[in-house]
């Protein structure tokens, strides 16, 4: 039985939707309950990886575990702006893919997501063939005819919309990029990104470089100021020093001035110590005489 949207052709590459078997529904069911989503979230795409790469890029472990196709979505990052690739399951319609980024139920949408929204340019990759997508957000319209398709891909998404209720999960239209131009047009606008990423890390060294070099010009005029008080420090105290020595002056030159004085005293003293004894020597020869 086909089920519409199941099974579909991405250029000339075709997703092959198997029915599950016994145990690969049962796996289904395990993996729509919260526990099992939150180990899947931290470990399915390691698994996928390390099976895809044993086994040649012919199968992954979302496929031998629940039967459905996986594709490698590469994205460009949305900050650092390197290839991000995942692991997806995604429904079909017609030539489009559709991606729903319900993260497993999880508080947030996956990173592939953001990444989308940056760079809205990727790259499909099955079972060894790759093509080049163009994504966009589905329209309201779109997202309501969409998620009867994820459901019928696999039962698990609802259970994942009841978790994630508090956010909308985004829904990726990819369409193919059919014309070299297209894809020329991609690749100038990769060009012109990285060339304004460039720019602004130029902008951002320049800035850092006027930063530094005005540091380095406060430094020099904190030393400056450093050096001038250290200046007027020494001049300071040399000031202090020829106050001090000028002091020591004066009172020298006063030390000598009463040293003079005492002197000069002294010489008075006996002067008229010599007068007072002439006096009374004259004083005794007249008495004599008389």
């Amino acid at each position: 039985m086909k089920i519409p949207g199941l099974g579909g052709t991405i250029s000339t590459m075709t997703l092959d939707f198997r029915p599950p078997n016994a145990l690969q529904r049962g796996v289904k069911r395990l993996a729509s309950t919260a526990p099992v989503a939150w180990l899947l979230s931290k470990t399915l795409r390691h698994l996928d990886r390390a099976v895809a790469f044993l086994s040649g890029g012919r199968t992954t472990a979302t496929t031998l575990l629940t039967g459905l196709p996986v594709i490698y979505l590469t994205t460009t990052g949305a900050r650092s702006g390197q290839p991000r690739t995942t692991p997806l399951i995604v429904g079909v319609d017609g030539d489009k893919l559709i991606a729903f980024a319900t993260n497993f139920g999880g508080p947030k949408a996956p990173a592939w997501s953001y990444n989308l929204r940056a760079h809205p340019m990727a790259t499909v990759t099955y079972r060894g063939r790759s093509a080049i997508y163009r994504s966009r957000e589905a329209t309201p319209e779109e997202r309501e005819r969409y998620w009867p398709l994820a459901d019928a891909i696999y039962p698990g998404y609802a259970a994942y919309r009841r978790r994630a209720a508090h956010r909308e999960i985004p829904v990726f239209v990819l369409e193919r990029v059919e014309t070299s131009g297209q894809i020329e047009e991609e690749r100038e606008e990769r060009k012109r990104e990285e060339r304004k990423r460039e720019e602004r890390k130029r902008e951002e060294r320049k800035r850092e470089e006027r930063k530094r070099e005005e540091r380095k010009r406060e430094e020099r005029k904190r030393e400056e100021r450093k050096r001038e008080e250290r200046k007027r420090e020494e001049r300071k105290r040399e000031e202090r020093k020829r106050e001090e020595r000028k002091r020591e002056e004066r009172k020298r030159e006063e030390r000598k001035r009463e040293e003079r004085k005492r002197e000069e005293r002294k010489r008075e003293e006996r002067k008229r110590e010599e007068r007072k004894r002439e006096e009374r020597k004259e004083e005794r020869e007249e008495r004599k005489e008389v």
